[in-house]
């Protein structure tokens, strides 16, 4: 009997990068990420977390963060978070 099964998958190839080079700041391989996720989908009888469509106040939030940082010359930056209560 086999000790190890072989996955296939297709996926975005910039997702991939950046999600193994967070993984290796982790000090995890790909492998033992996604052993790690099949364990956790076995303990929750589905998956680990929510998935959900999210709602308008969540979306508009979400398109001001990509507004924000693509266009970060139009907004004030601070460096702490005092710094952001003295400009109030």
């Amino acid at each position: 009997m086999r000790k190890t099964a072989s996955l296939c998958v297709r996926i975005d190839p910039e997702i991939k990068k950046q999600a193994e080079k967070v993984l290796e700041e982790l000090g995890i391989s790909v492998s033992t990420a996604i052993n790690i996720f099949y364990k956790q989908v076995i303990l929750h009888n589905g998956l680990p977390f929510e998935v959900n469509i999210p709602n308008k106040d969540t979306k508009d939030a979400i398109d001001e963060i990509h507004e924000m940082k693509n266009n970060k010359d139009k907004y004030k930056r601070y460096k702490t978070f005092k710094d952001i209560m003295d400009a109030k």
